[in-house]
């Protein structure tokens, strides 16, 4: 065999192992507990090897540790579980969830293997590095987005109705009679939040002029919210704190994925509103997931519905004040 057909042929089946390791990764039942999930890890290595399984010990508290025990991965020596050689085949085979092995001991199951532990040619720390941060980065942004989401609360009946705003009315009661355009915010560092103030004080006069009131939801206290409001001259407007988001739920306003919140485009127009336009930047205290949006509402009934597709969207808060004939939610 030839040395190009080797490498590409070793290379497909790289590509094959991973995508197989990939599936076999999730495929053991996880078991659930009250406070998330729990992963068992088997390694090849006895306790009394401390540079081994010592560091997959470490890496099972760290993940635990960074979701907040939402995830927790419990570590075992060698033969606790499954025998030393059989920890590649019990991950396969879904018996447990994941491993912690040096794959040069499987090549006879897939020579490809071999690239992955000391190969000349083969992956080095950093490349291997990059491979296994991706799905443990995609485990730790699911656990924090599930730990996350049990500060949210939802509202024994209509939180339009029970969630009462600074003038001690709720939204179906400010609503009645007359146009209301909501505007729900993120957190109270949130760079588009501030510049979403700016545009809506930019705009208040033509939204007021045809007959609409504005109305602030945000998740802060309102010492945290005040110094925006007063910055942007929007200080009287009637603003709603749910710090449980019984509101941003009713008004199915859900988490953010990845790249909805952290894509490079949003990236770019967040350095842009804080630098160019002097928006600044500013700490997180609520949640760092929940996604904005703006609604039309009126006697209690929303007319129009704009749900932000990225953190980094700039609707046109005057156009969504006039509601177009048989808008609907």
């Amino acid at each position: 065999m030839g040395r190009r057909k080797f490498l590409e042929g070793s290379a497909a089946a790289a590509v094959t192992g991973v995508a197989a390791g990939a599936a076999a990764f999730g495929a053991a039942p996880a078991a659930q507990a009250q406070s998330g999930t729990r992963w068992r890890m088997a390694t090849m290595w006895p306790k009394t090897l401390d540079s081994l399984h010592g560091s997959a010990e470490a890496l099972g508290r760290r993940v635990t540790s960074l979701s907040g025990g939402s995830f927790d991965l419990r570590v075992t020596a060698a033969g606790e579980l499954v025998p030393p050689p059989g920890v590649f085949d019990a991950v396969s085979a879904g018996t447990i969830e994941c491993g912690h092995v040096l794959s040069s001991f499987f090549i006879g199951k897939n020579p490809a293997l071999a690239f992955d532990a000391g190969l000349a040619f083969g992956l080095n720390i950093l490349t291997n590095d990059l491979i296994w941060w991706v799905p443990f980065t995609v485990i730790l942004w699911r656990a924090a987005v599930w730990h996350d989401s049990q500060s949210a609360v939802v509202a024994a009946g209509s939180a339009m109705n029970s969630v009462l705003g600074s003038t001690g009315q709720s939204l179906a009661e400010l609503s009645r009679g007359q146009r209301v355009l909501v505007v729900f915010l993120r957190h109270s560092g949130c760079t588009f939040c501030r510049e979403a103030l700016s545009d809506l004080s930019v705009a208040r006069a033509e939204i007021e002029q045809s007959g609409t009131r504005i109305a602030l939801i945000h998740m802060s206290t309102e010492d945290d919210i005040r110094p925006f409001t007063e910055k942007y001259q929007l200080a009287d407007l009637p603003r709603f704190s749910d710090p449980q988001r019984q509101l941003y739920q009713e008004f199915e306003l859900t988490p953010g994925s990845p790249q909805q919140l952290l894509g490079w485009k949003v990236w770019w127009r967040g350095m842009r509103a804080a630098l160019q336009a002097g928006h600044g930047f500013g700490g997180i205290k609520e949640s760092m997931f929940q996604m904005p949006g703006t609604f039309l509402i009126e006697n209690g009934q929303v007319l129009r519905a704009y749900r932000n597709t990225s953190a980094a969207d700039r609707p046109d808060y005057a156009e969504l004040a006039c509601p177009l004939p048989g808008a609907s939610r």
